[in-house]
């Protein structure tokens, strides 16, 4: 009799945990879950508030006068200024041009050697002219506003690591890693259906595309994701065009 009471007694706890106990713990879980849930959905909208906030000079629409007239590209400077007995190649890259359009006004010259190219960065710094400075497998691409084009167009390529609908997004994540020595600046595109504009990060100017798949495939995806918080994986390369200055 008492081994009989004891199974009914164990029977007994074992249905009221099924059917009060364990019900009452899922629901609490649920709630939990839901509750963290919502807390996440809050931190996102804090994020990209945070993200809203930040200022920066940006390009516009009305950069694109016309079909006949080339965009006027912006200086945006993500570092402050150095005197001129100060710069090096690392200073000169990091002030120089941070917007690029589809097509733009200037060229680029392919240098192979490091100081021809680093005074003729410097003159456009002191001048205040537009320039792009850029080193890779033994080259020094210098671009620059004034600079004129033996061909009607030239053709060039750059690695596009990532896609943003805002300039203010763009920006933000640009000049960090432009501040972590990644030559990288924003391509102001345009959708070719709806004409809207995109703000692409760019790494980079390449004259021949076995040049940029092999840096491509060597960029830190670590590294960036560290610095920006974003995955770049889905990098790819894409043309970009220079058209000379006749001034």
């Amino acid at each position: 009799m008492k081994i009989l009471k004891k199974e009914k007694s164990k029977m007994f706890n074992v249905i009221v945990f099924l059917v009060f106990i364990l019900p009452f713990i899922t629901l609490l879980l649920t709630l939990y879950t839901s509750y963290l849930k919502y807390q996440m959905k809050n931190l996102s909208l804090e994020i990209n508030d945070l993200r809203s906030e930040f200022v920066y000079a940006t390009p516009t629409t009305n950069d694109y006068v016309s079909d006949l007239v080339l965009p006027v590209m912006k200086i945006i400077s993500p570092g402050s200024a150095y005197k001129i007995t100060d710069m090096n190649i690392y200073n000169l890259t990091k002030n120089s041009l941070t917007t690029f359009m589809e097509y733009n006004n200037g060229a680029v010259k392919v240098f192979d050697n490091e100081d021809d190219a680093f005074q003729e960065a410097l003159k456009a710094y002191e001048n205040n002219l537009p320039y792009f400075l850029f080193s890779y497998n033994q080259k020094f691409y210098l671009y620059r506003s004034d600079y004129t084009s033996d061909n009607n167009i030239q053709k060039l390529y750059t690695i596009q690591i990532y896609l943003f609908t805002t300039s203010g997004n763009a920006n933000i994540n640009a000049i960090p890693l432009r501040n972590a020595g990644y030559p990288a600046y924003i391509y102001n595109g345009k959708y070719p259906t709806s004409k809207e504009d995109y703000y692409s990060i760019c790494i980079g100017l390449f004259d021949n595309l076995n040049d940029l798949r092999t840096y491509s495939e060597n960029i830190d995806e670590n590294n960036v994701f560290d610095i920006i918080g974003l995955s770049i994986k889905d990098r790819f390369g894409k043309a970009i065009y220079f058209e000379g200055n006749d001034e």
